[in-house]
Order: structure tokens, then sequence, then C-alpha cells
């Protein structure tokens, strides 16, 4: 009795060591349901990954965390999650402004001091002076923050008596997505280029894939060029504001219509005709000089000669015997 009672104590153990297997198995299988696929097959994802990305790489696809991106941010894999990128507008905004003043440094003083609270500053001034030395005419063009433009504007109509304000803006949001989509597909597409060529053997395979490098950098550049000057445009508004003293006209060359701006050109004109008719007489006048030192001799003997066969008698004939 006593050896029964032990041998089934034996069974009863092991089975409940089975059952606790099996529940740990169960267990892990339920934590993790692609574990048991991962481990079969854990190099056929990164093959699909490998053989998408040398897809795309001469064919110069963005890639994403998804795979493959069209040019507005959306993932071209099938399956994948279609959401686009968020993106604000970009706008160009500029301005022009002519300001009548009798305090020019004033003005100035306190255009300074509205690009320092705004964050600005001035790109390029042209000032004339009087005779006494004293600012009558002056050309700013100003660089403000796009959101500061509508209030540095109102600010600048302040200064004055304003003659003339213009404002115009451009939106370049869709210029400005193709540009910075093109960067991302030409820097992905180089990397992939680079890696192909770190992988490469065969000389013919590296040159052309130093070619093909070469070829998209330059496009990079270009591009990041275009990418540079639209963030510049839409980040800084431009403002020009013309000063200038009253009963003082634009200086010459700042007004290009009107009846001054006609008789200014026509003088010029004129100016240019008698400068180069002066420049021909000063080109012609040392071979005239030549002609007349060498002719002048030659065409008096000419004419006493002539003189003297008009002159003498002509010969009698003998009279006959």
């Amino acid at each position: 009795m006593r050896s029964t009672n032990r041998g089934g104590e034996g069974r009863w153990a092991a089975t409940v060591v089975a059952l606790a297997a099996v529940g740990a198995l169960a267990a892990g299988c339920g934590g993790d349901p692609g574990a048991m696929s991962e481990s079969a097959g854990g190099g056929s994802a990164d093959s699909v990954d490998d053989s998408a990305s040398q897809r795309g790489a001469l064919s110069g696809e963005p890639m994403g965390p998804d795979g493959p991106q069209a040019a507005d941010g959306r993932s071209t894999t099938p399956g994948s999650a279609n959401r686009p990128v968020v993106q604000t507008r970009a706008v160009i905004r500029k301005g022009e402004i002519s300001l009548v003043t009798k305090e020019m440094n004033r003005a100035r003083t306190e255009i300074d001091d509205l690009l320092g609270r705004r964050g600005g500053y001035i790109a390029s001034e042209d000032t004339t002076n009087d005779r006494a030395g004293r600012p009558e005419y002056s050309v700013l063009v100003l660089r403000v923050p796009e959101p500061a433009f509508d209030d540095a504007m109102t600010a600048l109509g302040d200064i004055g008596r304003t003659e003339h304000a213009d404002r115009s803006s451009e939106d370049v949001t869709t210029e400005v997505i193709d540009v910075d989509a093109r960067v991302a597909t030409q820097e992905a597409s180089i990397a992939r280029l680079q890696k192909l060529l770190d992988q490469a053997t065969d000389i013919a395979d590296m040159v052309r894939i130093e070619s093909e490098i070469a070829t998209r950098q330059a496009d990079l550049e270009s591009l990041e060029a275009q990418q540079k000057y639209l963030h510049d445009q839409t980040a800084m508004s431009t403002i020009t504001v013309r000063l200038r003293v009253p009963d003082t006209p634009p200086p010459p060359g700042k007004d290009d219509s009107g009846f001054l701006a006609g008789l200014r050109d026509g003088w010029g004109a004129l100016t240019a005709v008698l400068v180069g008719a002066a420049t021909v007489a000063g080109a012609v006048l040392p071979f005239a000089a030549t002609l007349a030192l060498l002719g002048l001799p030659l065409w008096l003997l000419v004419r006493a000669a002539a003189r003297r066969r008009h002159t003498t008698p002509p010969p009698t004939a003998p009279e006959p015997s």
C-alpha cells in the first residue's frame, strides 16, 4: 500500500509540471503573436526592405518609414496609411510706401527704432543730399519678419505724410512643397547610390554610379538654392520706403515717366550723338593734317606749272623763201 501511494504521488507531480509547461508556452505565444513568424522568417522582412531600397535607388523615389513616398508626402506602399504632411501657407509679401517729411534725420531714426522693435533690418539705402549736405531724398529697402509686415506698414505711415502705399502678396505654398519634396528625394537617392557605390566591385559600375551621383548632387545644389531663396522670401517681407522733404522732386533717375523724364532721356541721347561725332572728328584729324601738309605744296606746284603753260606763246612757223 505504501508503494502504491508513492507511485500515485509521482504521477500527480509529473502531471502538474506538464500542465505548467503548456500554460507557459501558451502565454508566450499570446503575448507576442508575431514572435513565431518572425523567428521562422526573420530574413524576409529585411530582404523586402532591401529590395524596395534598390528599386528606388535609381528611380529617385523618396523613401519614408513605411516605404516609398509621393511628392506630397503620402506613402505609396500598398496598405500603408496615407496621411498628408501638414503644411502651413507660404506667402511672399512686399510693400512700397512714399513719405514726405520735413525732418529726414528724425524719420530715419524712427525707422531704425521701428525695425529694432520688430526684428527687421535695412537691406540697402540710397540717399541724396542737397548742397548744404542735408538729406533731401532717400530710398530704403527694409526686411521685416512676415508676421510683422502689416504692423510695420502701418507704423511707417505715421512717420510722415503718405503719398503712395502699396501691398502685394504671392502664395508660393505649392512651390515650397514641391521644392522641399524634390530636395528630400535627391538626398535619399544620393544616399542610396552612395551605399551602392560602397558595395560595388566592378570598375564600370563604380564609374557609372559616380557619374550619377555627381549629376544628382548638382541638381540637389540647385534645388537647395531655390529652397533657401523661398525660405528667405517667405520668412522676411520686403518694404521699399521713399522719403523726401517737401517741394523736393525725386532726383534724376528716380522717376522714369513724365515730360521731365523724356526731356532728360532726349538730352542724354543728343549728348551721346555729339560725343560720338567728336570722337570721329578726333580720329580723322591726324590724317587730315598729314594730307594738308603733303598735299598743299604739291597742289601749288601743279597750279604754277599750269599757269606757265598757258602764258608761254606757241612757236611761230618759218617764212617761205
